[in-house]
């Protein structure tokens, strides 16, 4: 689901750049491209500066000149790539940068996928004003910016945010979650791909699979990630049902391994402690029997 725009009417506030924001449009049809660079220039609350590319190579290579682009705009048809691919190849190139796809009004499902796969929106031509497309520019910025800060923040926490919707077939997992796991990202999974036991996201179940209707569910899994290395989960979840009746399982999933480990080390080392006291009791009380006769 494209992330929601504020209507014209609303208080609501978003920190922008001082300078112009700077827009890469990657669009191979010029006439289109034109009417969108009119568009963003007649936005009168913020200056827009408009980079053309016409090609997703020409695209990549603005973006290898110059690092200081707020938002790309790209069409996912493009004369040398076409549907997803032409977003995922800019995002593997470029992770950081805020892309919002551009799609036709029979492609609206390819701009949800988008999103799904690493836009932070998407417009459908045609139907856009200067309002709008000022909007989805300004909110797609702040919100990369607010899943960046989260995804630093899961990055060194070690921990990651996951939820499963049955009824519409959707899991979604943070990208912490696939680093935990040792896993490559896929984002067109679904919720009945981990129904099969053999697929690493199976433990996120766990919880639905209990008999006892209980809201929280904590449990601890040691696994093996696919390079071979063994890891210490912590599996955190809550069930919840929406106002539509929908069940929903939202929770966490933390690399708890380095405080096993620790933990693991620490008895070992009460053991040996344990074992050297007995072994010095030993000793003395042998010894000292050898002494008395």
């Amino acid at each position: 689901m494209p992330f929601p725009t504020i209507p014209p009417t609303s208080s609501a506030s978003v920190t922008l750049p001082d300078k112009a924001v700077s827009v890469l449009l990657i669009e191979d049809d010029v006439s289109y491209a034109g009417l969108v660079r009119i568009l963003l220039n007649a936005n009168l609350e913020q200056d827009c500066e408009v980079v053309m590319a016409t090609s997703l190579a020409e695209g990549l290579a603005q973006l290898a000149q110059r690092d200081d682009f707020d938002a790309v705009l790209l069409d996912l048809t493009l004369p040398d790539s076409e549907g997803l691919d032409t977003l995922q190849q800019l995002i593997f190139a470029y992770p950081s940068v805020t892309v919002i796809v551009l799609t036709g009004a029979a492609d609206r499902e390819q701009g949800i996928r988008a999103v799904r796969t690493g836009a932070q929106d998407y417009l459908v031509k045609n139907e856009f004003n200067p309002a709008e497309l000022a909007r989805v520019i300004r909110f797609s910025i702040e919100r990369k910016q607010v899943l960046m800060r989260l995804e630093e923040a899961q990055r060194i926490a070690k921990i990651g945010n996951w939820e499963l919707r049955f009824s519409h077939n959707h899991c979604h997992v943070s990208k912490q979650v696939y680093r935990i796991m040792g896993m490559a990202i896929d984002p067109d999974f679904r919720c009945s791909d981990i129904l099969a036991p053999t697929h690493p996201f199976h433990l996120l179940l766990a919880h639905h699979q209990t008999t006892a209707n209980q809201p929280t569910f904590i449990r601890t899994f040691k696994v093996t990630t696919p390079d071979g290395s063994t890891r210490h989960l912590l599996l955190n979840s809550q069930r919840h049902v929406s106002e539509s009746g929908e069940l929903v399982y939202r929770g966490t999933l933390q690399d708890t391994t380095l405080q096993s480990e620790a933990e693991e080390l620490q008895r070992a080392k009460e053991l040996a402690e344990q074992a050297a006291k007995v072994r010095e009791q030993v000793i003395a009380n042998v010894s000292h029997e050898l002494r008395t006769p």
